[in-house]
């Protein structure tokens, strides 16, 4: 009997939100690629949005891209302190409009950063939103570690990357076109989760408190 409340306890893993945004009281800073670490100027902080002139927050608290350029949008850098170690985590965002033809697309992505200092020194991270990439400068390193392409709207949209557990993370939302007619996107619900799997020493506690009652009544 214990055994079964064991497994039963053991089969639901809880979702832990470790970083989430509805753009209700945000401030974008219009900066088209700030640096995250390095001597260089101007700087980004964790958690707080840049984007490029063509992305803005619209009056019914969304993040709205309306771009005539190849790629245009904003990024977020989440640092490695939110994250809960290593292993899979999953954006989840809505895309409530979207307006745009054949040429056009929203477009999402997740990138890792790493090797930057906090210090001085050449060794730092752009967010480029003009192109939707993490860049590395110095001997600090960058990769693409998930994307996806939208050319419609919905909601619930998700992305899953795998974290190494110590690198930064920016997440980029924008817009891109190869020409007229120009596409019109807008984000919200912004989410980063993850799944957590309870310990072992809880499912003993679990266990050893099913038994004692067990015992009981008898």
């Amino acid at each position: 009997m214990v055994l079964a409340l064991l497994q039963s306890a053991a089969l639901p893993a809880a979702t832990a939100t470790i970083y989430s945004e509805s753009f209700e009281n945000t401030t974008l800073t219009d900066l088209p690629n700030p640096y995250v670490g390095g001597w260089f100027t101007p700087q980004l902080p964790f958690e707080s949005w840049a984007n490029s002139s063509e992305a803005s927050i619209t009056p019914v608290d969304t993040l709205g891209i309306n771009t005539t350029s190849a790629y245009r949008g904003a990024a977020v850098v989440l640092g490695p302190e939110l994250f809960l170690g290593a292993g899979t985590y999953t954006l989840t965002y809505d895309i409530p409009t979207y307006t745009g033809a054949s040429n056009n697309s929203a477009f999402v992505s997740v990138w890792s950063g790493t090797g930057y200092d906090l210090f001085n020194s050449p060794n730092s991270l752009v967010v480029d939103t003009l192109s939707g990439q993490l860049l590395a400068s110095g001997s600090a390193s960058s990769s693409q570690l998930a994307s996806q392409t939208h050319t419609s709207g919905g909601n619930q949209q998700t992305l899953s990357f795998a974290y190494d557990g110590s690198s930064l993370i920016a997440l980029f939302f924008g817009a891109q076109t190869t020409g007229w007619p120009f596409p019109s996107v807008e984000f919200d619900n912004i989410t980063v989760t993850t799944e957590v799997i309870p310990e072992p020493s809880s499912l003993m506690l679990l266990g050893l408190s099913c038994l004692f009652l067990v015992k009981r009544k008898r």
